[in-house]
């Protein structure tokens, strides 16, 4: 890939029902690479275990500058045009330093879960979504690639230290005097336990 040609902007069309659905995104790399999509609600597929009626386009390719500003470009046009509700897309242009802005984040952030709250209450979305994640799991290529995310995952949870202590060491509950996971005590016991005795005293009606 030349330089000048190192992202693209692509086009996922959903046609698994209708009205057709889409999703239109940039990325820096090449169109033959791994990479599927990054967004929050259309599902999570590789590109060994595209759903059946789902397909992509690739629109343009050109240099990154050039990428994300033809993306924007069409995903304001189709905001602009009325058929914004047959998009995957919550937001319509990301420059990374206004993700730094904390009122811009949360705005953002309760955007994405109206829209998200909106596609999980269309019957016909769940259904699809379900025999689609149904589908995936099916395919063992998809299996592996979740399994090392998955690991990857766990991995640098257990290297923060708050996360080890949470799930390794034990606490004892300032009430009851029940000894667990921390994790557990922070949730059931200590202000929230509904115990009023130490263990050994407990009556009936403590238990």
């Amino acid at each position: 890939m030349k330089f000048e040609d190192e992202a693209f902007v692509y086009l996922w069309q959903d046609g698994r029902q209708k009205p057709y659905r889409y999703y239109l995104g940039y990325h820096k790399g090449n169109p033959d690479d791994s990479y599927t999509h990054s967004s929050s609600v259309f599902e999570s597929f590789s590109k060994d275990s595209i759903p059946d009626g789902v397909k992509r386009r690739v629109i343009a390719v050109g240099s990154a500058e050039e990428m994300m500003e033809l993306e924007n470009k069409i995903l304001n046009n189709r905001k602009d045009s009325g058929k914004w509700d047959r998009y995957y897309n919550v937001i319509t242009n990301f420059p990374p330093y206004m993700w730094e802005d904390p009122a811009y984040s949360e705005k953002m952030s309760e955007k994405m879960k109206k829209q998200n709250k909106k596609f999980w209450a269309d019957p016909a979305f769940r259904e699809m979504k379900s025999k689609s994640t149904k589908k995936q799991w099916e395919d063992p290529a998809y299996r592996e690639m979740q399994s090392e995310k998955m690991s990857e995952q766990m991995k640098k949870q257990w290297e923060d230290p708050a996360y080890r202590e949470m799930h390794s060491e034990k606490h004892t509950c300032t009430v009851c005097g029940f000894v667990a996971l921390k994790r557990h005590i922070v949730r059931w016991h200590n202000d929230n336990c509904k115990h009023k005795n130490p263990l050994h005293e407990l009556t009936e009606d403590d238990k």
